[in-house]
């Protein structure tokens, strides 16, 4: 059995489907650095209490894409941590910072991936979650689109996937 994290294989799939091949994709993206910077100065320090985006999709274009190269190996670290379970490794305010300028002015995706039967409600308040917690680390970065990766059959009544097509949360099945 592997020891990897239960959405990374949703994650994978997903991207390797097409809508964001062209990406630069960095699955388990911290968020939450801005708050606690503000609110837990030492708890940013062993990040215990950052929230973990399934998935974060950059759109970039050629220049763009080299500039992000030295981002993007930033986060493998991490990402290749919460994959295998392990704690986040500890954070400080400049390497933050670092981030923060490397996505000025980008475009972004933010998606929650299910690997099994997941309640969309559920689904929803991460995302919304995710969104406002990236939107203050982030201010000079653009939020294209939001949406929910499931695996499985998603539960959901009407009323929910209103709230979602009104909010502009995308539900994709794979």
């Amino acid at each position: 059995m592997s020891n990897e994290h239960p959405e990374f294989h949703v994650v994978k799939r997903f991207v390797a489907l097409g809508p964001v091949r062209d990406h630069i994709n960095i699955p388990f993206f911290p968020v939450g650095f801005a708050t606690l910077w503000e609110y837990e100065r030492d708890e940013i320090k062993t990040g215990k209490l950052l929230r973990e985006i399934d998935l974060l999709s950059i759109q970039a274009d050629n220049n763009s894409s080299v500039e992000l190269s030295e981002y993007k190996t930033l986060f493998q670290l991490i990402s290749h941590t919460k994959i295998l379970h392990k704690p986040i490794p500890s954070f400080n305010f400049q390497l933050w910072k670092k981030w923060q300028r490397n996505l000025e002015n980008m475009k972004v995706w933010i998606l929650e991936a299910k690997s099994a039967k997941g309640d969309l409600v559920q689904a929803l308040g991460q995302i919304l979650m995710y969104k406002e917690l990236f939107r203050t680390d982030y201010p000079s970065t653009e939020i294209a689109r939001c949406g929910i990766i499931s695996e499985g059959p998603i539960e959901a009544d009407l009323l929910t996937k209103h709230v979602c097509n009104s909010l502009g949360i995308d539900i994709f099945r794979i």
